[in-house]
């Protein structure tokens, strides 16, 4: 290859596997180019006095930052140095292995929060609220056990350690804040926390050793506590008692969007994240779905049962103090954004309706799920419903189709829309008026 000027290099096109591209003029100089379009320039070269020995290969810099003459100028001072008899590759290597697991956090971090393989589904990067959980976890469990640890130093031995102090619960803490406008941090133990804190830290060492911060990664051999997973889901009856304690929490002066926005995650059963930032112009009622640019799983489509669709069809659409259209299905009391706390107020409805912790949001999803596999759904097309890109996922409810006492159940958005029905009825002493009429209840005037 000619020599590799600026222009030449921008031309550089990713492959489906990694190569390098070397220059003609300077001999060493070279591009690694990723199947992820990143170019690094690198400098490769053998030892004075070692001909047939092995080669010392070392990173310049990211193309992106460090232009070709810049280049030119670092690999010149590499063949000084091994013309002189010196290793810079082994000099590299004692100041990575002198960084410590704090420094490779923070390195990840600054990175953009990549994954640990680029090539999954939702891109190279993690998605801001999964990498929002990641940070989280990782700077307040991993950094204060291990944080001081030197990477040429960590071993299995120091991160199984780790796992099980945080299982104790010896990073649990008070609430303590979150660095949002709103909101604090429960750092809680178990081994549940223990064992997804591991995994996240496992994969940041899966990408040091990618980046080549560090020879291996000591986590691969590690037995990380695997999670456990939730079958719970609510039972006809339950959801009736949903429907009785969202009228009467809004009674109490539950704000009605948060009790709108728990109705569409019982309907839909989509994610409490998918429904708090929808926007109107992601309802699309004559086709009878939601359109999300993107979700947990990248971009999707939430198809809509009558009931969803008629529900949504009777929100009110609030406009600003500017007397313009807000985006937001479910905008905040204030500040122009989407509606957030929305876990805490389903804590007071969860209280009303009698139902344990283990009642959560998310269980509202599984109930969904659980009601269209029981009433006959396959799992494939209930894992598409859903958004599930692993099939694993969606097994989890295979259980409920052998039941023999769900088998007459009715399809999951039906069954949900009309439990909500009977209970919002019941307590509103409206006897059995139709689904429309209840879940647009108490319908506030849009703010002008």
């Amino acid at each position: 290859m000619p020599k590799l000027g600026q222009k030449l290099v921008e031309n550089l096109r990713a492959r489906p596997t990694e190569y390098f591209a070397w220059d003609d003029d300077l001999k060493g100089l070279g591009v690694r180019v990723r199947p992820s379009g990143r170019k690094f320039w690198i400098f490769q070269g053998r030892l004075r006095g070692q001909r047939g020995g092995a080669t010392r290969r070392i990173v310049l810099g990211e193309t992106a930052v460090m232009k070709a003459e810049e280049a030119r100028v670092a690999a010149r001072k590499y063949i000084a140095a091994l013309d002189r008899g010196e290793d810079p590759a082994a000099e590299r290597d004692a100041a990575k292995a002198d960084l410590t697991v704090a420094q490779l956090i923070d390195r990840w971090i600054e990175a953009g929060c990549p994954r640990a393989k680029p090539g999954r589904i939702g891109g190279a990067f993690l998605k801001e609220a999964t990498a929002q959980t990641y940070r989280s976890g990782l700077r307040h469990h991993v950094v204060p056990l291990i944080g001081k640890v030197k990477l040429g130093k960590l071993t299995r031995a120091d991160i199984e350690r780790m796992q099980r102090m945080i299982a104790r619960g010896e990073t649990a803490a008070d609430p303590i804040a979150s660095g949002k406008a709103r909101g604090r941090i429960v750092l809680s133990g178990g081994e549940g926390i223990a064992g997804r804190i591991t995994a996240y830290f496992a994969a940041v060492l899966t990408w040091g050793v990618r980046e080549g911060l560090l020879p291996h990664n000591p986590a691969e051999k590690v037995h990380v506590i695997p999670a456990k997973r939730r079958e719970r889901y609510l039972s006809t009856e339950e959801v009736e008692r949903l429907g009785d304690a969202l009228v009467a929490a809004e009674a109490q002066g539950m704000s009605p969007t948060f009790a709108r926005a728990i109705r569409l995650i019982a309907l839909t059963g989509c994610r409490k994240s998918e429904a708090l930032t929808l926007r109107w112009h992601d309802v699309d009622l004559a086709a009878g779905c939601l359109r999300l640019p993107d979700s947990k799983t990248g971009a999707k489509v939430i198809p809509l049962t009558t009931a969803a669709r008629a529900f949504l069809a009777s929100l009110p659409r609030q406009v600003d103090e500017h007397d313009q259209p807000v985006p937001w299905v479910f905008p905040a009391a204030w500040g122009g954004g989407h509606a957030v706390g929305i876990t805490k107020a389903f804590d007071h409805v969860r209280k009303l309706a009698g139902f344990d912790t283990d009642v959560t949001l998310h269980v509202l999803r599984h109930s969904f799920a659980s009601a269209a596999v029981a009433a006959g759904a396959s799992l494939f097309l209930v894992g598409k419903v859903l958004g599930h890109s692993n099939a694993a996922t969606t097994e989890r409810y295979s259980h409920v189709a052998l039941d023999p006492v769900h088998a007459v159940a009715e399809l999951g958005g039906q069954k949900i829309a009309a439990a909500l029905a009977a209970g919002e009825a019941r307590r509103a002493g409206k006897g059995g008026a139709a689904v429309v009429e209840l879940v647009g209840a108490k319908r506030r005037r849009p703010h002008r």
